[in-house]
């Protein structure tokens, strides 16, 4: 409105014919004056998707100086014009009408009192920073002003002007200033609130927010009431600006981002950022994080992070790099790009892998027994052992030794090169490395891999189609609008492999009021993954449903342990209370055309062989076609009371044909004791012994192995405890090594046996003459 009013004035006609005269004789004197760019260093500002300022950082001069604006603000064009320079569009550059009136004012006050720069003159002066004020500069400044109407347009003088003017302080220009003293951005501003902005470069150092408040308060309401003399504020609109307060000392800013505002500082330092993030929700999360750790500071755990990613955008819409609660170092480290032990959360990955591969069904059994490899012992979290269990269930409850057995058979090599390939890059060293620990936390990823790559799997599931199953971003994570932070990983899982292993992960029991929080009864699907590194560092919680991914860390960023720190009671409560801030919505499709249908054995998961008694036709992926038939149902003969094993051989009688679930011996010593239907194979009768498989099998130690045993506190090498398992638990087993009959034991079959180093011969015989050898070797 006012420029409307500025651009109808001319001066005199007499005034422009002086006006270029002088103009004519200055721009002589041009090239005494430097025309270089002005360079500042700038604050580095992070706002979020919505414009809102998420943070910023000082600029490297001690300065609140954001950068440049684009756009002019109309209300701080109107204030800023009117207050400094009214007749702003119509000069070149100064006006001489103001340069007399300044001069006839200041000679008859015998002091300065008036000014007469123009906003151009103005900025001239910013040009020359710190210069000292005497008439050489002022007329460089002088002769800049004119080269600057001449180089750039009056819209981008005063773009230039309202950057970098000073607002009071260490505060420079009018965005930043807007931010400081009222904590909102400059459009939205009242029209209060913008005079009160307005008025401060014309005398930064004298008044400004905090200091000459009557002084401050008069020159606020003189430029109101010259908006209403202009008619671009009524009566009543001036007179309610006049009662809104003024500004007091600078506000601190948001700071909510702050890991984020650094990582971003870190390549686009002085710049603006509008990054993709949510501003609602990262504010609900780092509160949440702050009153979590708070909580877990009592037990010695400090931090905590965590990233949401939207499925289907890629982007991240929150960015929780650590706690703020406390100001310590720990504190500032940015722990969603740090590398920490996995733990379990790999399980997944290689249970979709296997799947996709065709080298496992979602409810094949597969053996959880103690198990020695190449002297790696894994352990289950409970120090149990199930015998046999289904898969899918063996990755909901996180059993460790199923998955170790099964990275053996699926290749660590080949797990390992396709981490790789998705863009895990700090498992940076040779799979040899890591060894089959790599499934269980042996080597280290960030939160915001991790993320990443199950967002990327609940991505290529949303795109399926079965005419196109490549996913050229199905592992990108995009956390602000620039290029250089976009990665695409060509890496695939099968579409049902994906579909069963989240829907596997559906049934993981949520943490319970027994955690010590409330109960989480969302209802919610979410498929969701903890983990545990050893040691207790490192708790993880991963959740996925078909919008978002949320990956959660918590432990100490310094890397110390804390007994009792694990994903389910830490991480686990974090994760579930923050997707009850998120909206729902309907589950994974599921992916038809990637099945097929098969016929499985009720009880193994296999496909059914002709053996098996029970069988179900299931959806499986179509990749199932190369799994072997259930080997774990046998026929045999029965004599007529159904209660012993014979042949035609030996028995003469009638004869029962039956189909029998028959475990591994080692499987089923463990097994039975936590399925009370397990029907173990029914005896023999007597003169039919010898038929069938040998029914003793060896826990500890493999045939072949090699194993260490410690010299104890007495000076003297241990006993190493040897494990057998039988198919009929109730038999005695007689023991003897190196042809030295050593003892007998029943029901556990157990022995702690002292043994030298060097080759060693262990055979175990039942009461019915079956045999079981082994040769190991005890290390020096």
């Amino acid at each position: 409105m006012l420029n409307q009013v500025n651009k109808l004035r001319r001066p005199y006609k007499i005034l422009v014919g002086l006006v270029f005269a002088i103009l004519i004789t200055l721009l002589g004197l041009r090239f005494l004056v430097s025309t270089k760019e002005l360079i500042l260093p700038y604050s580095t500002v992070l706002e979020a998707s919505n414009g809102q300022l998420l943070g910023a950082k000082i600029a490297p001069d001690g300065q609140w100086r954001f950068p440049p604006i684009s756009e002019l603000n109309q209300k701080m064009e109107d204030c800023i014009l009117l207050f400094e320079d009214e007749y702003f569009y119509s000069h070149p550059g100064f006006n001489p009408f103001a340069i007399f009136r300044a001069f006839k004012a200041n000679i008859k006050a015998k002091k300065v009192v008036q000014g007469g720069s123009t906003i151009t003159m103005q900025l001239a002066r910013l040009y020359y920073q710190n210069a000292p004020r005497n008439f050489k500069q002022k007329l460089l400044e002088f002769i800049l002003s004119l080269h600057l109407e001449l180089k750039y347009s009056k819209e981008e003088i005063l773009n230039q002007y309202l950057s970098l003017a000073p607002f009071g302080g260490n505060v420079v220009g009018a965005e930043t200033a807007a931010w400081r003293y009222f904590n909102r951005p400059l459009s939205n501003l009242s029209w209060g609130e913008t005079a009160a902005l307005a008025v401060l470069p014309n005398a930064p150092s004298i008044i400004y927010p905090g200091k000459n408040r009557l002084a401050y308060r008069a020159k606020r309401d003189f430029l109101l009431d010259k908006l209403h003399s202009r008619g671009i504020l009524s009566l009543e609109e001036a007179s309610l600006a006049k009662l809104e307060p003024l500004p007091e000392k600078p506000l601190p800013l948001p700071n909510n981002s702050q890991h984020l505002l650094d990582r971003i500082a870190e390549g686009s330092s002085g710049t603006k950022v509008k990054s993709t993030i949510n501003e609602g929700l990262q504010n609900a999360f780092q509160q949440e994080i702050n009153q979590f750790t708070r909580q877990y500071a009592f037990n010695g755990i400090h931090n905590a992070a965590a990233i949401l990613i939207d499925n289907n955008s890629s982007q991240i819409l929150a960015y929780i790099g650590n706690s703020m609660d406390a100001n310590t170092p720990e504190n500032y480290v940015d722990v969603i790009r740090a590398p920490r032990s996995t733990g379990s959360i790999l399980k997944p990955l290689l249970f979709a892998d296997m799947l996709g591969e065709g080298e496992l069904l979602p409810n094949s059994l597969i053996a959880d027994i103690p198990t020695y490899i190449a002297g790696y012992i894994p352990k289950n979290y409970y120090l149990e052992w199930d015998g046999a269990v289904p898969a899918r269930e063996a990755l909901y409850r996180s059993l460790n030794i199923p998955f170790v057995r099964l990275l053996r058979q699926h290749g660590l090599e080949k797990f390992h090169a396709k981490l790789q390939k998705a863009g895990l890059d700090f498992i940076r060293k040779n799979a040899d490395h890591y060894g089959l620990t790599l499934i269980l936390g042996g080597a280290e990823c960030s939160l915001e891999q991790i993320g990443r790559l199950y967002s990327g799997m609940a991505r290529q599931l949303n795109s399926y189609h079965p005419e196109k199953e490549q996913c050229d971003t199905c592992y990108t994570g995009i956390v602000w609008d620039k290029n250089q932070d976009k990665k695409s990983f060509k890496t695939q899982y099968h579409p049902a492999a994906i579909y069963e292993t989240f829907q596997a992960l559906l049934e993981a029991e949520r943490p319970n009021s027994a955690t010590g929080f409330k109960s989480f009864s969302s209802s919610q699907k979410i498929a969701w993954k903890t983990g545990t590194s050893f040691g207790n560092r490192d708790a993880w919680a991963i959740g996925v449903n078909p919008k978002y991914t949320l990956a959660v860390w918590v432990g100490n960023a310094d890397g110390e342990g804390k007994a009792g720190l694990t994903g389910l009671q830490n991480a686990a409560p974090i994760l579930f209370k923050l997707f009850e801030k998120l909206d729902d919505g309907p589950w994974f499709n599921e992916p038809l055309d990637a099945y097929t249908e098969i016929d499985l054995c009720t009880h193994s998961g296999y496909p059914a062989s002709r053996h098996c008694p029970d069988t179900k036709t299931s959806y499986c992926p179509n990749t199932t076609q190369q799994i072997a038939s259930c080997s774990y149902h046998i026929p045999i003969q029965l004599d007529k009371t159904g209660r012993y094993r014979v042949d035609q051989d030996c028995y003469q009688g009638e004869i029962v044909n039956k189909s029998w679930f028959v475990l591994p011996a080692a499987q089923a010593f463990y097994y039975a004791k936590k399925n009370a239907t397990y029907k173990p194979l029914p005896p023999y009768l007597k003169g039919c012994e010898g038929l069938g498989n040998n029914p003793i099998d060896f826990i500890y130690p493999q045939p072949y192995a090699k194993i260490f045993v410690p010299i104890v506190s007495n000076g003297e090498r241990g006993k190493p405890i040897f494990n057998v398992a039988h198919q009929n638990p109730n038999i005695k087993l007689y023991w003897h090594l190196d042809q030295k009959f050593i003892g007998t034991t029943k029901l556990l079959h157990e022995m702690a046996i002292a043994v030298d180093p060097g080759k060693h011969h262990l055979m175990v015989v039942d009461e019915l003459g079956n045999e079981k050898r082994l040769v190991f070797t005890v290390l020096e």
